[in-house]
């Protein structure tokens, strides 16, 4: 192997979880990977922790300023040689056989550039709560319309800890800084019309779910999904041609259901305000194929 792996882990307060993940990295059945730790401006110690790896195949950037995670990926990217890109969220971990599995993936799909793999679910504790498929088979992903409106229905399926994709796609398609919530789907819509992508049913990265981690923030407060909205209104408005009204009007019907569900869910937390910021984009969801209907070929051509 002429160019190792590049394993990127982005830092923004990675304490305690942050040892656990660098750890899985030194665990690979492959040695053949350099490792980057992108601290994005941490005060609980993290970066001090960080200055303790000193392995030549380790590398560690301090950002001068907080890019936020899809900022810190996009500026990443390019400085790294055109090879593979692993990345890895700074609460979870990577199974031993992760790279021997991504790169024998690699060798035998030549003609894609993106994989990802199921995973398995581990509690605050590092213990498992839940273990994915494991059937061992893989989904090739033609590029095109379909995939892309598929997407637009389900939302992010793909999984951007643990995923494996080459520098090149990365540099052509980088990721967003103006979604710094949903930046993976925005990232996940625009490579569904160019590359083929695949996915491999079987964990190979496990998942750290807990109340303190970002994600969850995020879902519990509702702030995905104004996000969620606008990269949806922004890929009907782009992409116009592509899209008949049903179609538009089955995305919104799909994406408008669970907000409302979770609005329900809210108000039983007693938190009505949250629940009012997701009624608000779910009515949004049910009022946008009326939008694309009255203006969508006028927005169309304005890009």
């Amino acid at each position: 192997m002429n160019t190792p792996v590049q394993i990127v882990l982005p830092i923004y307060n990675g304490l305690p979880s942050l040892s656990e993940a660098i750890s899985s990295i030194f665990s690979q059945t492959i040695p053949h990977w350099r490792l980057i730790l992108v601290d994005d401006g941490s005060t609980d110690g993290s970066r001090e922790a960080l200055k303790s790896y000193a392995d030549p195949r380790v590398r560690v950037i301090f950002n001068g300023c907080n890019y936020g995670l899809y900022g810190s990926l996009a500026r990443i990217v390019r400085l790294l040689p055109s090879a593979w890109v692993a990345i890895v969220m700074q609460d979870d971990r990577l199974k031993p056989n992760y790279l021997e599995n991504m790169l024998a993936l690699a060798a035998k799909k030549p003609d894609c550039a993106a994989f990802w793999a199921a995973i398995d679910e581990i509690d605050a504790a590092g213990d498992l709560i839940n273990r994915g498929l494991n059937t061992g088979q893989l989904m090739t992903i033609e590029p095109g319309t379909e995939a892309w409106i598929d997407a637009l229905r389900r939302g992010c399926f793909w999984i951007i800890s643990g995923s494996f994709t080459h520098s090149d796609l990365l540099r052509e398609l980088p990721f967003k800084e103006n979604y710094p919530h949903c930046g993976d789907y925005d990232w996940l819509l625009r490579v569904l019309l160019h590359a083929r992508m695949v996915y491999y049913e079987q964990p190979l990265t496990e998942i750290r779910i807990h109340s303190r981690s970002a994600g969850a923030g995020n879902l519990a407060q509702g702030t995905d999904v104004p996000e969620g909205y606008a990269i949806v209104r922004d890929n009907c408005r782009t992409h116009a041609s592509r899209l008949s009204r049903m179609e538009v009007f089955d995305i919104c019907r799909k994406r408008a259901t669970p907000i409302v569900r979770r609005a329900v869910g809210a108000l039983r937390r007693g938190k009505p305000d949250v629940a009012v910021r997701l009624l608000g984009c779910s009515l949004r969801f049910g009022l946008l194929p009326l939008i694309y209907s009255l203006g969508a070929k006028t927005v169309e051509s304005k890009y």
